[in-house]
């Protein structure tokens, strides 16, 4: 081997230990101030919506029981009468609330209902992946061929399997 060979397979050795060294470089992880990111952060938003409603009307109606309540008599022969006084129940209802009344001759004026709801709101993060930049696979190019006996060398097309850095990956 004469002194051009030589140098030339020391920079070629030379090159590829760069090319090498560069790759890891390249693909090792930085690390953030932060260090590992943690969960996702989520964002909750609270809505308080106001329902009133005026002079509903029951859905339902039944009488629960009847009280007797002594009343002054009008005749001077009994000192007391008896008045029955029906206790009613009445249900009502609307999309978002519920109502019981009872007693007599109830009614419900108006109802306010103050709801508050939870929005809560997750981001959505996109995993991307990275290509890998070193692979084993089939090669196509030129090589360089070192000359023998004083011969000078030769470049020559070159397919085969090869141990690749991949600078563009698709």
């Amino acid at each position: 081997m004469n002194l051009q060979q030589r140098l030339m397979a020391i920079a070629l050795g030379l090159v590829f230990i760069a090319g090498l060294f560069v790759g890891l470089w390249i693909r090792r992880p930085k690390a953030g101030p932060e260090g590992e990111p943690g969960p996702a952060p989520r964002d909750t938003c609270w809505l308080h919506d106001t329902l009133t409603v005026q002079l509903p009307a029951p859905k339902a109606e039944r009488i629960r029981d009847t009280c007797w309540l002594p009343a002054v008599p009008q005749d001077p022969e009994r000192d007391t009468i008896y008045v029955p006084v029906p206790i009613t129940s009445r249900y009502y209802s609307e999309p978002g609330w519920e109502a019981w009344v009872s007693g007599y001759n109830p009614s419900l004026d108006s109802i306010r209902i103050d709801q508050a709801t939870a929005v809560v709101e997750v981001p959505v993060f996109k995993t991307v992946t990275r290509h890998a930049r070193w692979g084993i696979g089939v090669q196509a190019g030129a090589t360089w061929q070192p000359g023998q006996n004083q011969s000078p060398g030769q470049v020559r097309p070159y397919v085969g399997l090869g141990i690749s850095y991949n600078i563009i990956t698709f």
